[in-house]
């Protein structure tokens, strides 16, 4: 299916690709148009440019719902489609998760309290990927929506993104730890007082530097998770299940070196985990505007002229050697893993997307022909 077609009757769009590649914008731009083609829409951004924010209507420190007004409004009709925006909250969806899955309101706050605990659901390194995804599912599950669309967080690598749920569920499986938290034999008590020794020494250094009580609030936290373990195994499987099942992926990279290489390991990834890959948008790219066979050659003759007209050709013709260039280096980084998929292109626009109008001049042109690989 074509990007469009996929648009107006997938049910799960997840858009990836490494940092400033324009993501956000590209989701936005994704979900505004399933919005004008008469769909129920909910983007989960995770962090918006302010101007951007402001034009979605979503308070940068909130985590609610909001509803973009006009989204679904197509030469002045509307089309029946809703767009609904939401940024993530990392720690809210942790907490959520914490209260479905603990035994008690009892463990709840005692899991809320601990300092690793507060530590891991807000600021390592893996919990915002798993997140996002966890996000993707609850949105999807409530049954409100006709299409969710997930801009993934920013990653370094592509395993970061995909291997976030079964690696959030082995941290939280306290079996590893059993021998410590409750050794059973001689041996077992002798191991558990030696590493206790040990580690008491290591942790009251981390103490003084940290402020940390280490040891206690390490064994407070897989005690605390001890039986919720299966809850967040089954829910990684089921995440996993649904992308897999109902979701779509779209890479997102812009022309530059770097990004066209995260981009093409990024999708080697998803073939080797069987991820449903559907198409590439390349942003911010240089259009070529100079026909090969006839209208290069003129403005290289012109171009020769030393008068200010020459001048202008010969600024045409570096703006279309970069047009080139982009072209060229997409075809050599992605053709390999992307020969089957359909291309996107969004050109670099003179000014910044940070509205509407702008998501609308994005949607229009990733929209339009020229969609068969690079050339």
């Amino acid at each position: 299916m074509s990007l469009e077609q996929l648009l107006g009757h997938g049910e799960v769009l997840v858009v990836c690709g490494s940092g400033g590649v324009g993501k956000t914008t590209i989701s936005a731009s994704l979900a505004l148009k399933a919005a004008q083609l008469g769909r129920k829409v909910a983007v989960c951004t995770i962090d918006p440019a302010r101007r951007l924010a402001d034009s979605l209507g979503i308070v940068i420190e909130g985590t609610d719902l909001v509803q973009v007004k006009d989204a679904g409004v197509v030469d002045g009709q509307d089309s029946g489609g809703e767009m609904t925006a939401l940024m993530l909250d990392t720690k809210r969806t942790f907490d959520k998760l914490v209260e479905k899955y603990a035994p008690s309101e009892e463990m709840v706050q005692t899991i809320f309290g601990n300092a690793l605990y507060q530590r891991i659901s807000s600021q390592v390194s893996g919990t915002q990927e798993y997140m996002a995804l966890e996000k993707l599912y609850e949105l999807h599950g409530t049954g409100h929506y006709d299409l969710i669309i997930l801009d993934t967080p920013p990653t370094r690598h592509a395993l970061d993104f995909l291997t976030a749920p079964e690696r959030m569920a082995r941290v939280l499986d306290s079996s590893s730890l059993q021998w410590i938290l409750n050794p059973s034999s001689s041996a077992g008590k002798m191991s558990f007082k030696l590493i206790k020794t040990g580690f008491r020494k290591v942790a009251h250094k981390l103490d003084e530097i940290f402020g940390m009580k280490v040891f206690n609030d390490l064994i407070e936290f897989f005690r605390a998770f001890d039986g919720m373990y299966d809850g967040f195994k089954d829910r990684s499987a089921a995440v996993k299940t649904l992308l897999q099942n109902k979701g779509s992926f779209v890479v997102a990279t812009s022309p530059e070196q770097n990004p066209l290489d995260e981009a093409a390991y990024l999708m080697s990834q998803l073939n080797n985990f069987r991820m449903p890959l559907k198409a590439l948008v390349i942003n911010r790219y240089h259009h070529s505007v100079l026909n090969e066979q006839s209208q290069r050659p003129f403005a290289e003759e012109k171009a020769q002229e030393s008068d200010a007209i020459g001048r202008c050709f010969k600024a045409l013709l570096a703006y279309d050697d970069l047009g080139r260039g982009d072209r060229q280096r997409t075809q050599a980084a992605l053709a390999k893993h992307g020969k089957d998929l359909d291309y996107y292109w969004v050109p670099r626009f003179s000014q910044d997307v940070s509205d509407l109008a702008g998501l609308r001049r994005v949607t229009s042109r990733m929209m339009l022909g020229d969609n068969h690989g690079p050339h």
